[in-house]
């Protein structure tokens, strides 16, 4: 079983390619973990291989467990829409607070002088300036838990998020711009501001942080 090598937060943990991740809390074991989050309790058995645990009910605390995300059911999600200014569309329609954004491969654009703030199930908040274009590549929940999960992609300009506000732990947030994918529990880490921008140009991708956490992507 893989051990962080710092403190963790314990429970849901974000993904790592093809895994949703879980930090363990005391008194959790692989039985109610996959009755969680997978079909059902059964799944356990899929977990002790996966992870390579010996006592299906003996977990460390801090110890960090892969779930697959192919085996975890899901429902369609939607993102709400809490603040509009200026002239944006969703596939071609003007976006109004209040509208719902499924995922079916939404494109949102915004024009010079425009903003708009999206919010997920889980009440992330992505913001995006003026002159940006975001592709919605998925956004679902986990259907037992409700922990969410969504990919987007920046094709042009930059967004700002805020990813799980209240610490509650994310399903699977990424964040893919031409030359970088980040994942919240990862680079772009639960409950804090982040800014992306997808940039044209030379060089190799940057990332800094200062008190929020930034970064850039060139292409």
């Amino acid at each position: 079983m893989a051990r962080g090598g710092g403190p963790a937060q314990s429970g849901p943990a974000g993904a790592e390619g093809a895994d949703f991740i879980y930090v363990v809390e005391p008194g959790d074991n692989l039985i109610t973990l996959a009755e969680r989050y997978m079909a059902s309790a059964d799944g356990w058995r899929l977990l002790q291989t996966r992870n390579g645990v010996a006592d299906p009910y003996k977990l460390a605390p801090g110890t960090r467990l892969r779930i697959p995300l192919d085996q975890i059911p899901e429902q369609p999600g939607a993102a709400r829409v809490v603040f509009v200014s200026g002239q944006a569309q969703a596939d071609g329609e003007p976006l109004r607070p209040g509208m719902a954004l499924r995922e079916a491969g939404a494109r949102i654009v915004t024009a010079a002088g425009s903003t708009v703030t999206l919010e997920l199930p889980d009440r992330t908040r992505v913001t995006l300036p003026p002159g940006t274009t975001l592709a919605v590549r998925r956004l679902r929940t986990f259907r037992k838990s409700g922990l969410t999960d969504t990919v987007i992609r920046i094709e042009r300009g930059q967004a700002e998020t805020r990813v799980v506000p209240e610490g509650g732990g994310v399903g699977r947030f990424e964040l893919h711009t031409p030359m970088m994918v980040t994942r919240a529990g990862h680079a772009l880490p639960s409950g804090r501001r982040c800014h992306w921008q997808s940039q044209r140009g030379a060089g190799r991708p940057r990332r800094r942080e200062a008190g929020a956490c930034r970064g850039r992507a060139r292409h």
